[in-house]
């Protein structure tokens, strides 16, 4: 994220806009009285929100941050995630749109100019918030009130590793294709079949987050993947992806490389085919001795199987020369609340994401979908519970991109992996490739 010369974040707003924008972060920063509190006399009415996560869920959180609230009601609508864009889309052409919207950080670009900005001062942002926040800072403010994150992590089955006699978890991806490793690997009965395997990396179709963990391999080593850049006030969205495709340690080309070497048949390491179930499948089978998702997905791995023996681990890290050590870094889901300007009520939507953003909120939203909060005040506290430990050291190195479309940028990172595959393209073409992908799809999404 670049530096901006100024350390307040402009506000471009329709009359009257930037008084609710700054009333979220004022009530945020505990600078006015919180809506709970004693001296909160004004009522803000009923305030629609939109969003994807299971209307339980932020219900739940609500009123438990919240008990007897007065000075606001929360009226959820859970929208289906493949439809939130066209459902938005409609709502506002026909003068029906919410007030809010519990956004990812992936699917904000697109509504970038029906968002109310937020302003705040640069210094209190990086020093209240986790990293990947800066997402949210558009030339125009702060597009949404951040909430909390969720990290990718690493699973790993226990019993797997007990039985090759391997007591910890890799920390480097190195460790995947050497020993002891590759012994998690067992081939099947028919060439080129595998029965068990150590890492699902290398295809795109079969293996969840391909997208995500791609992004991360780059991401830790420092490098960008889109970016504003030009003037202050005419900054545009840019691929950066294949910005050093020219030169021989170009970091996209490297991690690309790395990603495809696990599904080719030829090497060692190779541990991962498109003849196998997904990688979360295969994992709750027991037979995937490591497996890279979000921490929200615990309980969907419990559920599909209680027995299964495992745990775990923060996502391996790069391990790169000592002159360039790049980056501890890990993708983070950001879910932020956005502000309709186009909402009946946008005082109280600037209101109610001033609440979303609080720690009352972040802290129940979180627990209830095992993810974490952003504050670094929050993250900063001794777990005890050895898996929220995992999941808040992975909050603390979050990182992402400003993604312009998910599904296309999607599409593109599979595209990528699959033009390498079979061989189509080698690594180098295949990110200049990916690069002009990622344009395209900026442009698309341009107002």
């Amino acid at each position: 994220m670049q530096e901006k010369s100024t350390n307040i974040f402009q506000v471009g707003l329709m009359m009257g806009a930037a008084l609710f924008g700054m009333l979220g972060f004022l009530m945020f920063a505990d600078i006015i009285p919180s809506p709970w509190g004693s001296k909160a006399k004004q009522n803000y009415g009923t305030v629609t929100v939109w969003g994807t996560v299971d209307e339980r869920v932020v219900t739940s959180a609500f009123n438990e941050a919240f008990p007897g609230i007065e000075t606001v009601r929360m009226a959820y609508v859970q929208k289906d995630p493949d439809t939130l864009d066209a459902d938005l889309t409609e709502a506002l052409a026909s003068n029906r749109a919410p007030d809010a919207v519990i956004f990812t950080h992936d699917g904000m670009y697109r509504h970038r100019d029906r968002l109310v900005p937020f302003s705040m001062a640069l210094r209190d942002l990086k020093n209240t918030f986790i990293e990947e926040v800066e997402l949210l800072v558009y030339p125009q403010g702060m597009i949404g009130m951040p909430i909390a994150v969720d990290p990718l992590v690493m699973y790993w089955n226990r019993d797997l590793f007990s039985a090759e006699g391997i007591a910890n978890p890799p920390q480097s991806w190195t460790e995947f294709y050497v020993e002891p490793m590759v012994q998690l690997t067992k081939r099947g009965t028919t060439q080129g079949a595998i029965a068990q395997s150590g890492i699902a990396l290398g295809q795109s179709e079969n293996v969840l987050h391909a997208k995500e963990i791609l992004a991360t391999l780059i991401l830790q080593t420092g490098n960008a993947i889109t970016m504003f850049e030009g003037a202050e006030a005419a900054q545009t969205l840019k691929s950066v992806i294949a910005r050093d495709v020219q030169s021989a340690s170009s970091p996209a080309i490297a991690a690309l490389r790395f990603y495809t070497r696990f599904a080719d048949p030829t090497r060692g390491e190779y541990s991962w085919s498109r003849a196998l179930p997904v990688s979360r499948d295969f994992f709750a089978q027991g037979d995937l001795a490591t497996y890279f998702g979000f921490a929200s997905e615990y309980a969907v791995i419990t559920q599909k199987n209680p027995h299964l023996n495992f745990d775990m681990a923060p996502l391996p890290q790069a391990k790169v020369k000592t002159e360039d050590p790049g980056r501890s870094a890990t993708f983070g889901t950001l879910y932020a609340a956005g502000v309709l300007k186009a909402g009946a009520n946008p005082s109280g939507g600037s209101y109610i994401a001033g609440l979303f953003g609080s720690r009352e909120f972040s802290q129940a939203f979180s627990d209830a979908l095992g993810i974490a909060p952003v504050r670094r005040d929050m993250l900063s506290v001794e777990q005890s519970d050895p898996f929220k430990e995992v999941v808040y050291r992975g909050a603390l190195i979050a990182r992402g991109f400003v993604d312009p479309d998910a599904a296309s940028t999607k599409s593109a990172f599979q595209s990528a992996i699959e033009d390498v595959l079979s061989a189509r393209r080698d690594a180098k073409d295949s990110i200049t490739v990916l690069d002009g992908r990622l344009s395209e799809s900026i442009k698309r999404s341009m107002p």
